[in-house]
């Protein structure tokens, strides 16, 4: 009680300093780090209305106590934090404007998004901390390591006004999951399939010829030279998906013409290397490619009676299957199919800035614009098909916020999905597969992992290489804090200021700053740890357990949720300037969570699986675009100015997933998009902007 009641006298007295404008001591650092989740708001105080005592540390923590995180990184900085946040503010946005207004002078630390901050800085209201990365070790490094995190955050003259937020580094972001019983099944097993007509349409056009080529796989097991082989892939009269489009309209013709299909393209096990047939989709050492996989959608939705007899969910016997399915009927939810376009070989879908990419020889490109268009007209193209033939669902018949991935891992409505393009972690938790409440409660051979994405033929300076590749992964985000300019004032604030905003990326030790942050104080933490590999230094991170009492709690007051509990009852992995390690969303994986990233990694550490600002190579193919550039207002104006952009936005993708560039439902022909990215006024002036800003900071 006696060091509860201090810790007021303590704020109160902070915030008397705040309220007269005085220049608070070096002791004490005001931090404005305010942020909003769904309904839940968060700051570096407990936020909620019902008090709560841990029974980590013995603490009682009531509205407004300084979070065990807070405490614990005060005592090692010997510093006093204030929650400095005005419970007036209704978003981070609402709070920028109020401090925006005052030049941010009450406090020592905010919260905003990089962008913000950087112009902020320009105006001189933030502190240019690219001129003491010598005393910010952690940091230098980090941004020494990852090129693409340190254009993203530096002006054309070199500043850096903010640190940045990684929600991961390195690491694939969104991968392709899929009902992997459902492969064994098919391909492993005698089953004969389905004798009934397939009365399905076939409107897809596939993408890759016959011709045969070789692909470098990860091996299941084996270190050194024996990480990884070469999978030939024999030539073949047709291609996979017209070898099942010709074939015996039943699930069992399909079925056994694409059998066929896969013994002639690959030879026998002994010749391939591979163990089973389903590893060719699901195993570390994977080879399909895009059309092998559409093909194998239509042998699967041609199959339902045999993948889903004997199978029923609340009263509804399971009768069909979606072969391909998003998270739910929401505009930002559909964008994982344009994302998805990746396994169709498009570059840029998977950017975090646009559709930007860099191309072999270095340029900037974007691909809502090349080839005037028809890269990306041919490529919702194939969503068109997919949809026209039944393999994607109607989303539009479904009611809005439907969610296909709860409904269709679980069988709801007697519905079942295969295939899905999304996050590892949220997909294959224990509500949405395990025995209890998931999808094995209705099939105990359910089996939904991460697969790697089909192999393309890649345009890189090579050429004729087919391998995985991904542009989807995790970087800069554009969450970020600053450190306002009225710091630099009072040398000995702004030296703890740089030992905190440094100290946040120092994972060293469990007692680190870093980590105490990432995953709250030791007190919470047994002396166990799991490895993670870190495909940026090419090693295993130390993972650290919680104590079964942190668990129990984690439990008792955020329902298990991790980040809930971690945010709002600890105060740790904030959207401020640090790393949050994927290796803490792998202790609360499932088992199905962890084989499918199990796979990814391996793949990825064999070189194998190729990601881009990972893989390290020369080809500037392989270079991530910076999560912002720097644009000038008059560039921002123009950008502005141009509609291309508008005909494949968030609300305009259901419908263009449903009809492509038809013409139909207000969507344009390939010919109406073509004219519009030709005109001088649109794409030209903003490939233009973007091109002359990626100089500007690539030529520092």
């Amino acid at each position: 009680m006696k060091k509860i009641f201090s810790l007021i006298v303590a704020s109160i007295a902070a915030l008397v300093l705040v309220a007269c404008g005085g220049e608070s001591n070096a002791d004490t650092i005001r931090m404005s780090v305010w942020f909003k989740s769904g309904s839940t708001e968060y700051s570096i105080s407990y936020r909620g209305a019902t008090p709560y005592a841990s029974t980590l540390n013995g603490q009682r923590y009531v509205k407004g106590s300084i979070l065990p995180v807070w405490e614990e990184i005060g005592k090692k900085l010997d510093v006093t934090f204030v929650d400095a946040v005005d419970d007036g503010d209704t978003s981070t946005d609402a709070q920028w404007e109020r401090l925006s207004k005052t030049g941010f002078g009450s406090v020592d630390l905010v919260n905003g998004t990089g962008a913000k901050i950087t112009e902020a800085g320009q105006k001189g209201q933030f502190v240019n901390i690219a001129k003491y990365l010598d005393r910010m070790p952690s940091l230098n490094t980090l941004i020494t390591n990852d090129k693409a995190a340190k254009l993203s955050m530096t002006t054309p003259k070199g500043e850096i006004f903010y640190t940045p937020y990684f929600d991961g580094s390195g690491e694939l972001e969104h991968m392709f999951l899929a009902r992997i019983d459902w492969i064994e099944k098919l391909l492993d097993t005698n089953v004969t399939g389905d004798t009934k007509n397939y009365s399905g349409s076939f409107s897809y056009t596939p993408i890759n010829g016959t011709e045969g080529y070789t692909v470098s796989v990860a091996n299941e097991t084996g270190t050194g030279e024996n990480a990884k082989r070469n999978v030939t892939k024999n030539a073949v009269v047709k291609n996979a998906f017209d070898v099942v489009k010709d074939a015996p309209k039943t699930g069992a013709g399909m079925l056994t013409a694409f059998r066929s299909y896969l013994n002639e393209r690959y030879g026998s096990l002994e010749q391939s290397g591979y163990a089973k047939l389903s590893d060719i989709f699901a195993g570390t050492d994977a080879s399909y490619d895009a059309d092998e996989m559409v093909a194998l959608m239509y042998v699967i939705k041609a199959n339902e009676q045999t993948l889903l007899d004997g199978i029923a969910q609340v009263g509804a016997k399971a009768n069909s299957i979606v072969p391909y399915f998003q998270r739910e009927k929401a505009d930002n939810r559909v964008r994982q199919y344009a994302r998805g376009l990746e396994m169709f070989g498009l570059r840029g879908v998977n950017a975090r800035n646009e559709w930007l990419f860099i191309d072999k020889n270095g340029e900037l490109q974007d691909t809502r614009g090349i080839n005037d268009g028809a890269t990306l007209v041919d490529g919702f193209s194939k969503l068109n098909q997919l949809s026209t033939d039944g393999i994607i669902p109607d989303i539009a018949s479904y009611a809005d916020k439907y969610n296909f991935r709860t409904n269709l891992l679980k069988g709801t409505s007697g519905e079942f999905g295969f295939l899905t393009y999304d996050y590892n972690g949220t997909s294959t938790t224990d509500d949405l597969t395990g025995a209890e409440n998931g999808g094995r409660k209705v099939d105990e051979n359910f089996k939904f992992q991460a697969i790697l994405p089909p192999v393309n033929k890649w345009d890189t300076k090579q050429g004729n290489e087919w391998f995985h590749f991904s542009e989807s992964v995790r970087s800069v985000k554009a969450e970020a804090w600053g450190i306002p300019v009225e710091v630099e004032k009072n040398p000995a604030k702004l030296d703890k200021v740089l030992k905190l905003v440094d100290g946040l990326y120092d994972y060293s030790s469990k007692d680190a700053i870093g980590s105490i942050h990432l995953y709250g104080p030791s007190q919470w933490l047994s002396d166990d740890f799991e490895l993670y590999y870190n495909p940026i230094t090419k090693q295993s991170d130390a993972i650290w357990s919680y104590k079964q009492e942190a668990v129990d709690e984690r439990k008792t007051l955020a329902g298990g949720d991790m980040i809930k509990y971690l945010r709002g009852y600890l105060g740790a992995t904030m959207p401020i300037g640090h790393v949050r390690s994927l290796g803490l969303e792998y202790q609360t994986l499932t088992e199905d969570g962890k084989e499918g990233i199990g796979r990814i990694n391996k793949a990825v550490a064999a070189e194998t699986f190729r990601l881009a600002g990972v893989y390290e190579s020369n080809d500037p193919f392989y270079t991530p675009v910076p999560t912002s550039l720097p644009l000038t207002q008059l560039q921002n104006t123009s950008v502005g100015a141009t509609t291309f952009r508008n005909y494949t936005n968030n609300k305009v993708l259901i419908t263009l997933v449903k009809e492509g560039f038809s013409g139909a439902s207000e969507t344009l022909t390939p010919q109406g998009y073509a004219d519009i990215i030709a005109k001088p006024s649109e794409f030209a002036v903003f490939i233009k902007a973007y091109r002359d800003a990626y100089k500007s900071v690539t030529s520092n």
